[in-house]
């Protein structure tokens, strides 16, 4: 009976095909060859919800930031996050008020969820021109 218990874990596996993408386990499933991907949106949404960073990359370059803030800014959907570290067109501050990046969430690229941990700086609550309409926001 011992011998059942454990063949029916791998049973379920192998006529099901439920297997975790190595990208993230968070953004990307596969089952039985269908793959189902969460938008940028969503793969934000989640990160500001649970306070967690991300990787990604914006205009070409490596970023690793935190989300605080995603919503609409003229139409177009923004995010403003906190960067800690990868690359940027204009240098990163060792002061972590001055690493504030407001980004088209539509050019990111490669966007994951890391296991880093969460920025943000004592300014965090100064009003932001990044967003207009505010979808979802960190709660402090």
């Amino acid at each position: 009976m011992k011998f059942i218990y454990l063949l029916f874990p791998l049973a379920f596996i192998y006529f099901f095909g439920a297997k975790k993408s190595p990208i993230d386990a968070s953004a990307k499933y596969s089952f039985t060859n269908k793959s189902v991907s969460l938008s940028n949106h969503d793969i934000l949404v989640k990160a500001i919800l649970n306070k967690r960073s991300v990787t990604c990359y914006y205009k070409h370059l490596l970023r690793k930031m935190t989300p605080h803030v995603i919503g609409m800014k003229n139409g177009t959907e923004h995010v403003l996050s906190m960067q800690y570290d990868g690359e940027s067109e204009r240098g990163l501050s060792t002061d972590l008020r001055q690493n504030w990046r407001c980004m088209f969430v539509e050019n990111i690229e490669n966007l994951v969820i890391n296991n880093d941990d969460f920025y943000t700086a004592d300014n965090h609550s100064q009003m932001q021109s990044c967003v207009d309409v505010v979808d979802t926001e960190v709660d402090y």
